[in-house]
């Protein structure tokens, strides 16, 4: 619907769901669950970096062996960003942040029976 200003141009009357006051509590919560998810990241580099060389005497391999781990992890994490990235521009945010946050949690509570 629209109305006309005080300077006489039309205006467009917003509906009332774009009036409607905003959830600070639901905003609070998106961005803890936001923040949380964005330092995943840099806290599991940080958790694996000290055990290195714990890994390497436990696997018997070299130094630079165990080091092209943590390579491969953040190439991953390059190409996960690469893909996830265009697919969140054409299915929205939420479903591929459920997806892989998901997929994350359900191949930690799975554990290899050698591990």
């Amino acid at each position: 619907m629209t109305h006309s200003n005080e300077n006489g141009r039309p205006s467009v009357e917003r509906p009332a769901a774009a009036r409607a006051p905003v959830d600070s509590g639901g905003r609070r919560g998106l961005l803890l669950a936001l923040a949380l998810l964005t330092a995943v990241g840099p806290l599991a580099i940080d958790m694996y970096v000290p055990g290195l060389p714990a890994m390497s005497a436990s696997l018997h391999a070299g130094g630079s062996g165990v080091q092209l781990t943590l390579t491969a992890f953040l190439a991953g994490v390059v190409v996960g960003q690469l893909v996830i990235g265009p697919l969140s521009d054409v299915v929205g945010r939420r479903l591929p942040l459920i997806a892989g946050t998901g997929s994350d949690s359900s191949g930690k509570a799975v554990r290899s029976p050698w591990a």
